[in-house]
């Protein structure tokens, strides 16, 4: 089945597939604008920092799973990133 379309038909289907798009992606910056604050990532010297702790014992706490946060890089060259909340909870928790 092959469909044709006029120009003057090409441009409305045109500007009404734009004006969708521009509708779900302001949607989504809406949406993204409202992620609250503590799910930003900290690196391992700032959750250090908030927590009042040495930057090994933070790592320490990572890797054994008593702070919670992620690696982003690899078991050799780990890149540990926490989020706010976690150290919330991690303090909260104490």
């Amino acid at each position: 089945m092959m469909l044709t379309l006029n120009p003057a038909e090409l441009a409305d289907l045109t500007n009404q597939i734009v004006a969708a798009v521009r509708h779900q992606l302001t949607a989504e910056a809406k949406q993204a604008a409202a992620v609250p604050a503590k799910n930003r990532l900290l690196k391992v010297a700032e959750a250090a920092e908030r927590l009042q702790l040495a930057e090994k014992t933070v790592t320490k706490y990572l890797k054994d799973g008593t702070l919670r946060g992620r690696n982003l890089g690899t078991l050799e060259k780990p890149v540990w990133r926490v989020q706010e909340l976690s150290v919330d909870e991690f303090i909260a928790g104490r």
